[in-house]
């Protein structure tokens, strides 16, 4: 029915709308449990390198709940809950020891720790995701410079390879019709140096040399 087809069409469109949480002008392609934000491929990365969030569990953008927003239970945020004071929410990350932590446990086990609330971590993450994307970008184009830089002069090397071959080729073209009729000449010159030599000899003997005595 047209009612079905529109919601349909309105909830597809929505998703494709949906923008990364710490990259506005890039699409999400994911969801992040822990965070309980959309986030796009290069954030994707990011969480898994650094050490505050590798743990965190990414699901695809689908799965994300809407708005942005985490619902208070559910399957698909129960890591969001302490394994030990079921009741409590890790609200807390306690820096000492690099995890999340629920208000009891940050009393208890991790009474003298150095801990920030998880809104607080959260935008340290992004803000720091954000500087780690900013890098990566910058050295693309750094590298993207480079590697340009590199196939002009492999360019050039060719070119100026040709340029050589076809000099050496002219070079030897040259050198070989100079050596060719330097040859024709030295072969003339003997040619003559020995016709000069045989004629005086017939000269000599001629016709009356051949008379002998009566």
């Amino acid at each position: 029915q047209p009612a079905v087809s529109e919601g349909d069409g309105s909830d597809s469109g929505k998703q494709a709308e949906l923008k990364c949480g710490s990259c506005p002008e890039t699409a999400a392609t994911s969801w992040c449990v822990e965070c309980a934000e959309f986030i796009c491929d290069g954030c994707v990365q990011a969480h898994q390198r650094l050490k505050i969030t590798k743990e965190h569990t990414i699901k695809p953008k689908e799965e994300g709940e809407p708005d942005n927003q985490a619902p208070a239970t559910g399957p698909h945020h129960k890591s969001l809950f302490c394994s030990v004071h079921r009741q409590e929410k890790l609200s807390l990350f306690c820096e000492t020891c690099d995890r999340l932590t629920c208000r009891d446990c940050q009393l208890s086990d991790h009474r003298d720790h150095k801990y920030k609330f998880i809104n607080e971590i959260a935008a340290e993450t992004r803000s720091m995701i954000s500087g780690l994307l900013s890098e990566v970008s910058y050295k693309r184009v750094l590298l993207k410079s480079a590697m340009k830089v590199i196939d002009d002069r492999q360019n050039l090397i060719v070119e100026k390879k040709k340029q050589l071959v076809k000099e050496i080729t002219q070079m030897v073209v040259k050198l070989t019709n100079t050596i060719n009729a330097r040859g024709k000449q030295l072969v003339v010159r003997l040619n003559e140096v020995c016709d000069g030599a045989e004629n005086p000899q017939r000269e000599e003997v001629g016709p009356g040399a051949a008379v002998g005595p009566h």
